[in-house]
């Protein structure tokens, strides 16, 4: 489905918060938790936060978590808390995100928002601007400028790409839709990018990156060789907030998660996003 039929349509939203294999995190050490999506911030958990944002959503009717077996119950726990509407899901995590993220949607005929367990920082109002972006692309993926993170703290911004417009933080925050968002998927098969070395030269290849990393790509124009090697329309959406490049994975970034929530509380924080419109790849 495409077009504006998706517009209307009614999205699932996925959750990763598998461990991936790896031993307890420290925060889920500090806390004394399985998992690091479960430590207690502001009232709920991480994973807490995102599920009430999902939750909460009029467009969100499906929501499916990834995490593993053994985390289930604790999950369970979570879910009692939710508004009672739409359907949850809890499926098994695999080793790796993009086979994580296929078992999720599974079964599921519609547009896809995905996101990850350590974003308690979510808003309702990027999930409406990936979704809107969806409208018309196969995939989206949501950046916030590097200034808009570091005017939220000077220490929050995290692994970064400078492009020729400017310096960009990814977010956790991705679309899918169709086939084609499927097979978007597997430039994270072997990890997110920004992570690894090898994980960004296989999933953009290697000229992309070279000349993404001399600043002779843009943003649409990077987007638009991915689009291409993936045979895929893609579209990137520019978020003004930059909490949401925020995520909570060690004590730093969980203090900052907590003196944003604060701010919030007194006053909520409006998302204002820009598309950037990408042309359809020649397969």
């Amino acid at each position: 489905m495409s077009g504006e039929q998706d517009a209307v349509a009614g999205l699932r939203l996925v959750i990763l918060a598998g461990n991936g294999g790896k031993a307890q995190g420290r925060l889920a050490q500090r806390f004394a938790v399985s998992h690091a999506c479960l430590a207690p911030l502001a009232g709920r958990s991480l994973i807490g936060h995102v599920l009430h944002v999902a939750a909460s959503h009029p467009r969100v009717v499906s929501l499916a978590v990834s995490i593993e077996r053994a985390a289930f119950e604790a999950i369970y726990d979570e879910l009692t808390h939710l508004p009672g509407r739409g359907t949850v899901q809890l499926v098994e995590a695999r080793d790796n995100l993009a086979d994580s993220v296929r078992d999720a949607v599974r079964g599921w005929n519609g547009p896809v928002i995905v996101t990850t367990a350590d974003t308690p920082l979510l808003t309702a109002a990027s999930i409406d601007a990936v979704a809107q972006a969806l409208t018309t692309a196969d995939a989206v993926a949501a950046l916030v400028r590097r200034k808009a993170v570091d005017a939220v703290h000077p220490r929050a911004s995290g692994p970064g790409h400078i492009l020729a417009d400017g310096a960009f933080v990814p977010c956790n925050l991705y679309g899918l839709t169709g086939p084609a968002g499927l097979r978007a998927v597997d430039l994270f098969r072997r990890g997110p990018l920004g992570r690894s070395a090898l994980a960004r030269v296989r999933a953009l290849g290697l000229l992309n990156l070279v000349l993404a990393r001399a600043g002779l790509l843009d943003v649409q124009a990077l987007t638009d060789r991915l689009a291409a090697r993936l045979g895929a329309r893609l579209r990137a959406v520019i978020l003004d907030d930059g909490t949401q490049a925020i995520d909570v994975h060690d004590d730093r970034s969980y203090a900052i998660a907590g003196d944003c929530l604060a701010a919030r509380s007194a006053a909520p924080v409006i998302a204002i996003s820009v598309a950037v419109p990408l042309r359809r790849a020649v397969g």
